[in-house]
């Protein structure tokens, strides 16, 4: 079940969009590690609610110069401890979700210069939890990318374009997906 609503506020120079959200899942099944059998199971957590708040804005202050910035502020809950077997639960009730940071936040600027394309971006990803019961976790990270791009309309057909990007330009170390264990 989900509830959304949000607000958008639009000019020539500014587009902004404001969203909440609410959403609870009753069966929420997650895929986790087991290091007693060595091996992945499907588990219904039962019911996880999430709820947050999300934004972006993109700004074109000038010609040819363009500002996007974002962000996610995402809360998430387990609603109830796991059976795991007859004696044994898994104390998740309260927990965050798995695999689901806090906070994720990105910028990127672009000025097109003639038939180039100059652009820089960052992004900010939030710790988030390795295991179903919180007591592990993976750092925060920031990447920065920048590109460039060549318009070759005036040579071949239009809409053509050669790209260079270099990514990861800090040489930032990070999960980008992790494997959930009990």
């Amino acid at each position: 079940q989900t509830v959304e609503g949000g607000y958008r506020y639009q000019t020539p120079m500014v587009n902004a969009t404001l969203d909440g959200y609410y959403l609870t899942d009753q069966n929420h099944i997650v895929t986790s590690f087991n290091q007693t059998t060595n091996d992945s199971i499907d588990t219904n957590v039962g019911a996880v609610d999430y709820y947050g708040i999300e934004g972006i804005v993109g700004a074109s202050p000038i010609e040819n110069l363009t500002f996007v910035e974002s962000f996610a502020v995402n809360h998430s809950e387990y609603m109830s401890n796991i059976p795991y077997s007859a004696t044994v639960t898994i104390p998740t009730q309260g927990k965050v979700a798995a695999d689901t940071p806090l906070l994720t936040m990105a910028s990127r600027i672009q000025y097109k210069f003639y038939n180039v394309d100059l652009g820089l971006q960052a992004k900010f990803v939030d710790k988030r939890y390795v295991t179903l019961v919180d007591d592990l976790a993976v750092p925060s990270y920031v990447t920065v990318d920048t590109d460039i791009r060549v318009h070759l309309d005036d040579f071949v057909t239009p809409g053509t374009y050669l790209q260079f990007n270099i990514l990861n330009i800090l040489n930032e170390q990070y999960l980008g997906s992790l494997n959930v264990s009990n």
